[in-house]
């Protein structure tokens, strides 16, 4: 499991290999791109007024207080109680990312790794403190839940079996569709 203090040395952070961001929107810099991946971003830059940066939008959005305690996201939230907001993707179109990876990502000024998930210490979905936060992969999250008591082994068990149920459905949808079309 991930460990408790989610803290990255310079070491760390090259093992890594993540990319520097833009200074205005927070999207990864390419190689001999200095302060912003694109015109757009340097347009905005010189016109602040005009554009609000997303670590001023977030943190806005967020009831900060001690290290210990959570802070609630005060910003759009999903069914599920996590917080989104809208911030530029890759591509420079908005898209929906969620509030705890973000404030992440901005308190250590490092990106969460494609195919990881940031994951709450603290069980508060709407919390963004980034010290309740850590960086895990799916299992380490079910791990953790596991061992907090908010899912039980029949869970997971049961999850299993699912997996199995539709693995042999898929299975006879395609036996069922080769003899259909007469292959064996």
């Amino acid at each position: 499991m991930a460990d408790a203090n989610p803290t990255l040395d310079s070491t760390e952070v090259a093992k890594l290999d993540l990319n520097r961001i833009c200074e205005q929107c927070g999207l990864d810099l390419k190689k001999g791109q200095s302060r912003f991946c694109s015109k757009r971003c340097i347009a905005r830059s010189a016109r602040p007024e005009r554009h609000v940066p997303i670590e001023i939008r977030f943190w806005s959005k967020v009831k900060v207080s001690s290290r210990k305690n959570c802070w609630p996201w005060l910003g759009a939230k999903n069914d599920q109680g996590y917080g989104h907001i809208k911030i530029f993707n890759w591509k420079g179109t908005r898209t929906i990312a969620p509030a705890h990876r973000v404030a992440f990502e901005l308190a250590f000024r490092t990106l969460v790794p494609d195919g990881l998930f940031a994951c709450h210490h603290c069980d508060n979905p709407c919390c963004c403190n980034p010290w309740h936060i850590f960086i895990g992969t799916h299992k380490d999250n079910m791990n953790d839940a596991l061992d907090k008591g908010r899912i039980g082994k029949e869970f997971l068990a049961k999850q299993r079996k699912l997996k199995i149920k539709r693995a042999k459905t898929v299975h006879h949808i395609i036996e069922s569709d080769d003899k259909a079309i007469g292959r064996n």
